[in-house]
């Protein structure tokens, strides 16, 4: 059972409500799928090919017609492997591409409960409520991604945010980077508005999440859309804290800008 659940219905709308956007963001721009993505390696068509491909895989996890590549720490290395796998950059095949992916993952999960395991990235088995989470994040992240490139209006919608976070929170042990996490001990208290508040304890390069309970050693506040962009790694503590939009505080309240130092990029 995941930390924070999953409202499925509404993560299911926010999938299709997300892909009609992005696909008529590439659609109605199939020349301009070249351009660069501002603070990614990624152009435009490689981000979309990254999402068709993405969800393709995703639906044969379901279906046991294939099993993930690696750990998240290898995620890099198989985002570059599933963009070359589709090489056509036009927007308008995107698009299509983009549609029919969704659709097969939708047929696929559609008479499922929510709370069957999917096989994810070792040493993870997740929930399929958890991978409609996943979905959520990635359609909302690369969604943004591509307006950008495309000089196009990119807001996260909250309501989106809040439907990402129990996917967060999930993969939360799985992406601290032992590494940078060595000899780090710290509690946090994570507080978003419009969620149920978690508690995350740091400790021998391990990490666990649990509902918010007992004393923190930094609480952060945030507005949901902040958080999801400084998980994701396209704003930073700092610039969301100078905008309001973040707010430490406890005995330790400096550690909010070492958390996203501690986790592997995504």
């Amino acid at each position: 059972m995941s930390v924070v659940p999953v409202d499925r219905e509404a993560a299911q709308a926010a999938i299709d409500r997300l892909t009609a956007k992005v696909t008529a963001d590439l659609t109605n721009h199939p020349a301009e799928t070249g351009r660069p993505v501002p603070g990614l390696d990624w152009s435009v068509g490689e981000t979309g090919a990254h999402l068709v491909t993405l969800i393709d895989d995703v639906t044969r996890y379901v279906t046991g017609d294939l099993r993930p590549e690696g750990s998240v720490a290898d995620m890099a290395a198989l985002n570059r492997r599933r963009i070359d796998r589709l090489l056509d950059r036009h927007g308008g095949v995107l698009g299509r591409l983009l549609l029919e992916a969704v659709s097969v993952f939708k047929d696929v999960t559609r008479d499922l409960g929510g709370d069957e395991p999917v096989p994810w990235y070792d040493p993870m088995r997740i929930e399929l409520a958890i991978v409609l989470s996943v979905l959520v994040g990635e359609l909302s992240i690369h969604g943004s991604d591509i307006a950008r490139g495309l000089s196009l209006a990119d807001a996260i919608e909250r309501e989106d945010a809040l439907l990402v976070l129990p996917a967060i929170w999930e993969h939360f042990p799985s992406y601290l980077d032992t590494e940078a996490a060595a000899g780090f001990t710290g509690v946090f208290g994570i507080a978003v508005r419009g969620a149920q508040p978690v508690r995350i304890e740091i400790a021998g390069g391990v990490a666990a999440v649990s509902p918010l309970h007992g004393v923190v050693d930094c609480r952060i506040t945030a507005d949901p859309v902040a958080f999801v962009s400084v998980s994701y790694g396209r704003a930073t503590p700092w610039s969301q804290i100078l905008r309001g939009k973040m707010m430490a505080t406890g005995s330790r309240p400096w550690l909010a800008t070492r958390l996203p130092q501690l986790l592997i990029p995504v």
